[in-house]
């Protein structure tokens, strides 16, 4: 992959001391959630509202579970 050294050169590294393996998990992080929100706007209208429900219901789950 030649983007990793290009940026580990760009980038300050005593301002952000990441190494390779860190970087390209971000961009792969990055990559993914880019994709799963083109994938849930190309869904209809229905199923987007549904998918929405849901990850409401579960965020709130969550929170409620870390203030316990």
């Amino acid at each position: 992959m030649k983007i990793i050294p290009a940026l580990l050169k760009v980038i300050d590294p005593t301002t952000y001391p990441i190494n390779e393996g860190v970087l390209y998990e971000m961009i792969h992080q990055r990559h993914r959630h880019q994709r799963e929100e083109t994938l849930r706007k190309n869904k209809a209208e229905p199923e987007q509202a549904k998918e929405s429900t849901r990850r409401h219901g579960n965020s709130r789950r969550n929170e409620v579970t870390k203030h316990q």
